[in-house]
């Protein structure tokens, strides 16, 4: 009996096994998507890629609150759009998924392959809900993962190429250039961000022509600003019952924020050679960007929690109360968004009413931030030092 179970459990971790999941939930639903006829995200997504190349701004009255992505997407999504419309669907979400499930696999060792199915297993829900509106949130978090197995791993040019990728697609990824302090060679590392950002803050001059350079960007900066202030979102400046309009101040509460985050960091540069500090803080800036962004919608926790689950698989033991708020995220982020799961009316009450899901993961991340920075160095980083290539 025991044998059976055991057989089962390793089953049940087994990657490939998850892989085969996963695969099956992308295809379905994109299926529940297509064969209905109401993908009108992915035809945004197309009509947009395509007007970039005929010198179309994707912005502006037709594009507001719709489209939001930088520059470099319209490029990465260029073959999907001219694809065949009855494939390219099923294509796109399940090239994301692919290096989804790549991404956690392809996480340091130290993180054991059973935490790894743990990690994915975590996310997969809210990854069905992200991938039911074609969203870039999957995109954004494998970019993270990957950025940051990179620079572990010492490829130090590869993880910020990655990094500023995501940046010129999605925005998010941008403060993941802060961990290039934890890294060796800091002044040549940000020398070359600043040579590739330059490369790719050019992209716009593939479909225009230079002197509708400045309007492209200010035209994104627009109709991201008119997002936010048009539209509900989950960040702490909507957070209920504090906050009933957009203050005035949130910009300067994003900049103080952030540079308290690098404050803090610089403080605790005697804990840059634990793996367990840098994978914390990663998980911290990513949830960071969540929380203090823009236009954060429910799917967008996505990369909040999985900046949360390298937090937690980054440390050396969870206590009792990780595994307290393991679960209230999982349940409230990653479950009550299925709709077949709970009714719009629940939905709506406790995200747009009560901002339950802003109010669990800003509790989530208070911890995180306490136990990362103000921990106890021997509890957290006692059994493990995974030191950097030199």
């Amino acid at each position: 009996m025991y044998r059976n179970l055991s057989l089962k459990k390793k089953k049940f971790i087994d990657p490939r096994w998850l892989f085969a999941v996963g695969l099956i939930i992308s295809a379905l639903v994109t299926y529940s998507e297509v064969a209905h006829l109401c993908n009108p995200d992915f035809e945004i997504l197309r009509t947009t890629t395509v007007g970039f190349w005929h010198g179309s701004v994707p912005y502006g009255e037709k594009g507001e609150g719709l489209f939001l992505y930088g520059p470099l997407f319209s490029i990465i999504f260029t073959p999907f759009a001219f694809l065949p419309a009855g494939i390219a669907p099923y294509l796109w979400n399940i090239f994301n998924f692919c290096f989804f499930f790549l991404s956690i696999f392809a996480l340091p060792d130290y993180v054991k392959t059973e935490q790894k199915c743990r990690f994915f297993l975590f996310l997969l829900p809210l990854a069905a809900v992200s991938q039911l509106s074609f969203r870039f949130d999957t995109t954004t978090v494998y970019l993270a993962l990957f950025a940051f197995s990179l620079m572990e791993r010492g490829f130090y040019k590869c993880g910020i190429t990655v990094i500023l990728v995501s940046a010129f697609s999605g925005v998010y990824g941008i403060f993941q250039l802060i961990t290039l302090l934890f890294y060796p060679k800091f002044w040549k590392n940000l020398g070359f961000a600043v040579a590739v950002a330059a490369v790719f803050s050019a992209t716009p001059l593939l479909g225009f022509s230079f002197s509708d350079f400045a309007g492209y960007y200010q035209s994104w900066y627009a109709a991201v600003w008119t997002c936010e202030m048009t539209q509900p979102f989950f960040t702490v400046f909507n957070l209920k019952p504090f906050f009933h309009e957009l203050p005035v101040w949130r910009a300067s509460a994003r900049a103080i924020s952030c540079a308290a985050l690098v404050i803090l960091i610089l403080m605790r540069k005697n804990r840059f050679s634990f793996f367990a500090f840098r994978a914390g803080v990663t998980g911290v800036l990513m949830g960071w960007a969540v929380l203090f962004g823009m236009v954060s919608d429910i799917s967008t926790y996505l990369i909040a929690l999985a900046g949360f689950m390298l937090w937690y698989y980054g440390k050396n033991s969870a206590t009792a109360a990780d595994r307290v708020v393991l679960w209230c995220n999982f349940f409230i982020l990653s479950v009550i968004p299925i709709d077949i799961l709970f009714s719009n009316t629940v939905q709506d009450f406790l995200f747009y009413t009560v901002t339950l899901n802003v109010w669990i993961f800003a509790v989530t991340w208070l911890w995180m931030l306490a136990y990362s920075f103000f921990g106890s160095k021997r509890d957290l980083f006692s059994q493990h030092s995974y030191h950097l290539p030199l």
